[in-house]
This record gives structure tokens, C-alpha cells and sequence, in this order.
């Protein structure tokens, strides 16, 4: 159990060795263990056979394994080598790419822009091993009001209250992303000032942090915001990062 299986799976050497494997394989993966070790008893070597993992948090981790048998003089099977990649990345962004020809088809056969949006949002929350709620809202220049215009999993005591969102520094992080036109982040939703009258309702509603980024036009104007919810207090991780700006472009 080297530093690098530390790093990727959040146990220590201590806490891993001498335990039995399934520490990192998540409930529904274990009949893959048992398939591995017939064939490394059947004399085969694995070679980047793709799977999940689990992390000491709980999330999963999409991994490329490669084992190999150990055998002792007599040839006899005593053990086995096992490498394990993490291809999380290269997932995320193959299925991003395909994310995003799916929505340039459904825009070039005129599919209504309700429909392209939920695609993206769950997409976004799909692409993300932790749970979040995906949010899209759009500017009403008219108005000048934002309008909630996909959220697939948020909870619908929260959606209601996003139909008409005042562009503001004081109206919760998407309209501060929106007033601002950049990136605001919102650790904790209890304790941040910005977030006014929507706070409680959305302490209600389970959100306790939101990362939001502005959708802007070419030309810089402000076509709405694309958002984060986490159900705990928290930052966004690169892994989350990585999606929404490739889903925002």
C-alpha cells in the first residue's frame, strides 16, 4: 500500500494493510474481486480492466486495474500485484464531450430550451462522484429579474422561490455571481451575509453551500448563471470545477 493508493483512497498504509480488500470496493463491486481472483487462478493476468472503487469518504472513484499473480518457487499462487489508475478525469471528460454534441444536436433540431437545459444540469450532477443539485438560471433583461430554468434534482421548496431572484450582491450566490460576473462560492449558507431572505428556505430545503459561475455571451452580456448546491458546508474540488466549466462554454 504505497503513498499514491494512500492519496487516491484517503487510508494510510496502518489502516490498510492487513485488511481485507473490500475496504475500497464498493457493496455491488465485490462479485468483481471474486471473478479476479478465479482468473488469477486460471493463470491469467488482468490487464486495465476498468471499475469503481471506494474512497475512505465514501465517494467512488472510476479506476483502471491491472493485476498481475505472485508465485513462490513451487509456482504455486500466494498473492498478487494489483495497480490501480485513477481514470475519473478522462471519464468525466469523454462524457462531457458527449454532453456537449448531444446539446448542439438537440439546438440544431430545435428542441426547446427547457429540454437542452435539464440535460446539462444533470449532466453536471452525474459527472460529480459527491452528491450535489445542478441549477441553471436565465436573465430576463426586461425584468432584469433571474428565473430558475433547470433544476432536476433540487428540492421544489427551493425552486419555487427561484422565479423571480433580484440581480444583487444581498439575493444568495447566484445573484452575486450574476451582479458581479464572476464566480461566487458560498461555503456556508448559514453564516454567509449575502444571502438575505433565501437563506432560510434554503437551510430548509437541505442546501448548506453553492458554487455559481455567470453565463456570459460573447459579447459579455449576462445570460443567467449556472450553479453547485451541496447538501453539507463546504468548497468546490477540482473534479467539480473541471465539468461545469466545459457544461458553461
Amino acid at each position: 500500500w504505497n503513498t499514491s493508493a494512500g492519496r487516491m483512497f484517503g487510508h494510510s498504509a496502518s489502516e490498510a494493510i492487513g485488511q481485507h480488500i473490500a475496504l475500497i470496493i464498493p457493496e455491488d463491486r465485490i462479485a468483481e474481486e471474486r471473478m479476479i481472483i478465479a482468473r488469477l487462478k486460471a493463470g491469467e493476468r488482468i490487464n486495465h480492466y476498468e471499475t469503481l472503487r471506494k474512497h475512505k469518504d465514501g465517494h467512488s472513484i472510476n479506476v483502471s486495474i491491472s493485476v498481475s499473480p505472485i508465485r513462490d518457487v513451487k509456482d504455486r499462487l500466494v498473492g498478487a500485484s494489483k495497480v490501480l489508475r485513477d481514470v475519473s478525469a478522462e471519464k468525466r471528460l469523454n462524457m462531457i464531450l458527449n454532453i456537449q454534441k448531444q446539446a448542439l444536436e438537440q439546438g440544431m433540431h430545435n428542441h426547446p430550451l427547457p429540454d437542452i437545459l435539464n440535460s446539462l444540469a444533470s449532466a453536471a450532477e452525474a459527472n460529480i462522484s459527491r452528491k450535489v443539485f445542478a441549477c441553471i438560471m436565465l436573465h430576463d433583461e426586461q425584468t432584469g429579474y433571474l428565473q430558475c430554468a433547470a433544476a432536476p434534482a433540487l428540492p421544489k421548496t427551493y425552486v419555487e422561490k427561484l422565479c423571480n431572484v433580484q440581480v444583487s450582491p444581498h439575493s444568495g450566490t447566484c445573484a452575486s455571481a450574476a451582479y458581479r460576473r464572476e464566480a461566487v462560492i458560498t461555503a456556508d449558507i448559514a453564516t454567509d451575509p449575502e444571502w438575505g431572505a433565501l437563506r432560510d428556505v434554503a437551510l430548509a430545503a437541505g442546501l448548506r453551500a453553492c458554487w455559481c459561475q455567470p453565463i456570459l455571451s460573447g459579447q459579455g452580456r449576462l445570460l443567467g448563471t449556472f450553479a453547485l448546491y451541496y447538501p453539507e458546508a463546504r468548497t468546490p474540488t477540482e473534479e467539480e470545477q473541471s465539468p461545469l466549466s466545459h457544461l458553461l462554454h
